[in-house]
């Protein structure tokens, strides 16, 4: 009976260190920013869709990031419904958002961990929509599309 007592006492200790091990092993995953990913993904859609916001309101996409957040000067006051983020956010690492205008839509990157735009820890949304095909009159006039 000792014996078994003491086996199955061996036999919780070792996976209890194995448990053990295991967080560790986790928190410092987290720390290095490992567990960070999904809510960067999470603040480049809220921030994605905030921009498709803007578009349906104003038939173009916004110039900068803060112009969701305030009434930009190319809108005229009357047509200024909201704001369409409290604030312009940084991501998960602190980092601000890299946005960008192409063609007819949209580009929105975080740069993940390291920080440096390019590389595959990036998190990246594309527009899915082009503006020009969005209304049936097409882009506001004098939008560039940058």
């Amino acid at each position: 009976m000792i014996a078994k007592c003491a086996k199955l006492g061996a036999l919780i200790a070792g996976e209890a260190g194995l448990i053990g091990a295991l967080l560790l092993l986790l928190s410092a995953r987290a720390e290095r920013g490992c567990g960070r990913e999904p809510e960067a993904r999470a603040l480049v859609f809220r921030l994605a869709q905030g921009c498709e916001m803007f578009r349906i309101d104003h038939r173009r996409y916004p110039e900068h990031l803060h112009d969701l957040v305030r009434r930009p000067d190319y809108v005229a006051p009357a047509r200024w419904r909201q704001p369409y983020i409290t604030e312009t956010p940084l991501d998960s690492w602190g980092h601000e958002f890299v946005y960008g205008e192409f063609g007819f839509g949209f580009v929105i990157r975080s740069r993940g961990a390291d920080g440096a735009e390019g590389t595959p820890d990036d998190i990246v949304h594309r527009s899915a929509t082009p503006a020009k095909l969005c209304c049936e009159d097409g882009p506001t006039p004098g939008h560039t599309g940058r």
